[in-house]
Parts: structure tokens; sequence; C-alpha cells
């Protein structure tokens, strides 16, 4: 459940779809993996699939540029280890709090992707290679402005945006003059 990259791309499944259907299939897809998912530890033990999701709400910044704005040097691990059983201490931050409120920098990224979601029309043919290419590069554009929002980054989620950079990059073409 921690893994809601699946979700990222529902703004551009809306905005690149065939038709409201297949955006709603996928929506309710999502929805109905994310329930799957949650319902067992739910069921099992409420108080601590609440606290766990909790928890991810409740971490400070860690390895970003709003982590060194709060003075948060150290990665976005949570308390100490014999804490973690505890979800009375699942919501208890570790580290300074946001210098900026956390809704200043929601609004901007935004405000700023909602720009760029309405700010081209993709091309209405599914099959032609533009519209791959548009679909591609903007779900490179989808996961970077989300990583630059985002309080905290992982080194890894670098390997989910490569391959959309590779894919959009012209390789074999000749994009730039010396």
């Amino acid at each position: 459940m921690v893994k809601y990259f699946p979700a990222l791309l529902l703004p551009v499944v809306w905005r690149f779809r065939r038709d409201t259907r297949q955006a709603i299939l996928y929506t309710l897809i999502l929805a109905g993996v994310c329930a799957a998912a949650l319902a067992p530890f739910l069921i099992a033990s409420p108080t601590y699939a609440i606290a766990s999701l909790r928890a991810q709400i409740a971490k400070t910044s860690w390895l970003t540029p709003w982590a060194l704005m709060d003075g948060n040097l150290t990665t976005g691990i949570f308390g100490a280890a014999n804490e973690h059983t505890d979800p009375a201490v699942a919501i208890v931050p570790q580290g300074n709090p946001s210098s900026i409120p956390p809704i200043i920098p929601l609004i901007v990224f935004g405000m700023v992707y909602t720009w760029l979601w309405i700010r081209q029309s993709p091309t209405s043919n599914h099959r032609h290679p533009a519209f791959h290419l548009q679909f591609m590069s903007f779900t490179a554009v989808t996961l970077v402005v989300f990583f630059l929002w985002s309080k905290g980054w992982s080194p890894q989620w670098l390997v989910m945006l490569i391959p959309f950079v590779l894919i959009v990059l012209p390789l074999g073409r000749r994009c730039c003059t010396f």
C-alpha cells in the first residue's frame, strides 16, 4: 500500500483516455486493488493498519530540498525499532516539522501540474507515434512534478523515471547542433 505510484497515473489516464469508460475502468481497478490490499489488514488489526497509514502521513521531510529547509538531515526512517510495535507512536513525527506549511507546496505544485495538464491537447489519433510520445512524456512530467513536490525522496524512485527518459529522448536523431 505504500507504493502509490499507480495512483499517479490517474491524471495521465484521464488526460490521454480514448473514452471515459477506459478512465473509469482504470480508476475502479486501482480503487479495487487498493481496497483488496488494505482490507485484510483492516480486518485483522484495524488499530495497526490505520496506524501504519497515519505513519506515512506523519513522516517529516527527508532527503529533499524540503528536508534541508526543515533541518532534517537523516533518512525518512521511523523511530527506534522497539517503538515500531506501538501504534500510538506511529503518528509522532521524527525530526523537525515543516518550515513551510505543507498546503503551500501542494497548491503551488498542483497549479503547475494543472497548467501542464490543460496546456496542450494530446494527439487524437491513438495509433499515431506522436500520441505515444506525448503519453510517455506526460507520464515522465507527472513523476518529476511528484518527486519535486514530495517531502521525501527515495533513490530507487529514479528507476521508475529512467525508462521514460530513455523512451522520450531522441536517440538516433539529431537533437543538438554544436
